[in-house]
Order: C-alpha cells, then sequence, then structure tokens
C-alpha cells in the first residue's frame, strides 16, 4: 500500500483504517503504510497533515514465495483494488515503468540473483486484472534488467495478476535464479468487508407502543398459520410512543407450523417498516 509521511509538525493522533482502539501516534516524519481510501483525507487541503511519499523502500509490502515452474507467486496480504492506485511524481522518478497520474493495480520493483551469482533487479507495473494480454484483462510492463546481462529475468510471459485473490506471478526466463524478493505497492481492496447498519430508532424513546394483529379464519389452512386457535399473533409492530404515519417500524410476522401445538410459533421474521394510519391509536 502507498507510504504517507507527517509532514504538520504536529504529532498525529490518526485512526486506524480497522477501527481498532486506542489511536495511534505520528510524530513529524514518521511514515506509515495506508490505504489512499482512508489516509488520502488527510493529504493536502484542508489538513495538510500527511504527504504521500515512497522514501528509500517503495513499498511497505516485500514477500517472497517460493519459484515452482519458472514462476514467481507473490502473495500479497489482501485483495488488490484494480487500476486503484495513481502514481504519483515521486513513484515515477523511482520506477521506469510508472507514469505520474496513471492508474495502475500494482507496480514495484523485482531483485533477484541469477546463476551467474549476480544481483539484478527490474522495475514492473500492472493494469488490470487475469492474464496478461488475455481478452486485454491485464498488462505488464518491465524495464530492463540492471546491470544488463542475467540469463533469467522476468517477462511477460506467463505473468498474471488476480486481485480477488491478492497474488502476483510472474513469469521467469530462464533458470537458475534465487534470492527473490518483490517490493510491491498496491491498494487493498475492502470488498469483502462491507457492513450495511440502520439507526435503531427504536432505542430513542423508553416508550414503546404495539400494534398486534391475530390470525383470523381466512388464515386457516396457509402454509403458516394451522389453526385459528385463539392467541396466534400474525404480526406484531413495534414504534415509539408517539411515532406518527411513515415513522420508522419494526415488523414481527409468526409462523405457526407445529399442528401440535397452535399457540406457539414456530419460527419468525423480523423486518423494518413504517408506521401506517391503522396503526396509530
Amino acid at each position: 500500500m502507498p507510504i504517507f509521511m507527517n509532514t504538520s509538525y504536529a504529532s498525529l493522533l490518526l485512526p486506524r483504517e480497522d477501527g481498532l482502539r486506542p489511536d495511534f501516534n505520528l510524530l513529524p516524519g514518521d511514515t506509515l503504510n495506508g490505504s489512499i481510501a482512508f489516509y488520502q483525507r488527510y493529504v493536502g487541503s484542508p489538513h495538510y497533515l500527511l504527504t504521500r511519499t515512497t522514501d528509500g523502500c517503495s513499498s511497505g509490502v516485500i514477500t517472497y514465495v517460493s519459484v515452482p515452474n519458472s514462476v514467481i507467486n507473490v502473495n500479497l496480504p489482501g485483495a488488490i483494488d484494480t487500476n486503484a492506485t495513481v502514481a504519483t511524481t515521486a513513484d515515477a522518478a523511482l520506477n521506469a515503468e510508472v507514469t505520474a497520474g496513471s492508474n495502475y493495480s500494482a507496480y514495484g520493483k523485482i531483485s533477484w540473483t541469477d546463476s551467474s551469482t549476480a544481483d539484478f533487479t527490474m522495475f514492473f507495473s500492472v493494469t488490470g486484472d487475469g492474464a496478461h494480454g488475455e481478452d486485454d484483462q491485464s498488462v505488464f510492463s518491465f524495464s530492463s534488467p540492471d546491470p544488463v546481462g542475467p540469463t533469467s529475468y522476468p517477462q511477460t510471459t506467463n505473468s498474471s495478476i488476480d486481485c480477488g485473490a491478492g497474488t502476483i506471478d510472474f513469469g521467469m526466463h530462464g533458470v537458475g535464479y534465487k534470492n527473490v524478493s518483490v517490493e510491491v505497492i498496491y491498494e487493498m481492496s475492502n470488498a469483502g468487508d462491507r457492513m450495511i447498519g440502520f439507526i435503531n430508532q427504536l432505542l430513542d424513546t423508553p416508550n414503546i407502543s404495539r400494534k398486534y394483529t391475530y390470525v383470523v379464519a381466512d388464515d386457516i389452512g396457509s402454509p403458516f398459520y394451522v389453526d385459528g386457535s385463539a392467541g396466534q399473533i400474525k404480526i406484531e409492530k413495534v414504534f415509539s410512543t408517539g411515532s406518527k404515519q411513515g415513522s420508522r417500524a419494526k415488523k414481527i410476522t409468526y409462523y405457526y407450523e407445529d399442528s401440535s401445538n397452535a399457540t406457539k410459533p414456530t419460527h419468525k421474521m423480523e423486518e423494518l417498516d413504517i408506521v401506517l394510519s391503522s396503526d396509530l391509536p
């Protein structure tokens, strides 16, 4: 993920992306790895607290996994947000395969030791998702090896990115490479951590009103109400005392499917609803 630096000349108590407590203290000049979606709000106007930067190491994620079948498999801690990382001028200055202002799924640097025992590096960038060139799903771009002349090096053939799985596979030309490390900048996707919340207006006041609808003769024989026994509540609607038509309410529907105990519901369904004029006294 991108690197942010505290350039505010003040100690920053910043919230954590995971919502845990306590907040962390970022001293002037300190850096953090975080998502653009969360920390970009502190960059530039109106706060001017953080600056997006690349300082020495172009990633906080340096990972090396096994190298079977001439493919480097990189597993990142989290899904990749496709084409969500916008390269800065500093990124472009440090990465030969990056253009400032362009969107990428990931970019960074690969380092390895060749069979000749010499150390080499190459820059890379990836746009899209999927195998390289497969129906234009993704495009890998590599710089020339530095220094020149390795017998093995990353190439577009057999390279692919799976943004949902958070993996990048780099196809390698030749054999005899070792000590591989990959530095990656990417934006983590939180698509798997969604939450939808509703304000429970029933807790706004201790005064609660309830409206009951009972099972009637017409309900006898339906799949949900086995008979018309006394005490069978079909629908219960709960709302705050003093509510008006259109106010928020909770609707509870009861189901009776056990003929041996017709007055006790077998299950119920709760859902949000609104107060109708017929619910009011």
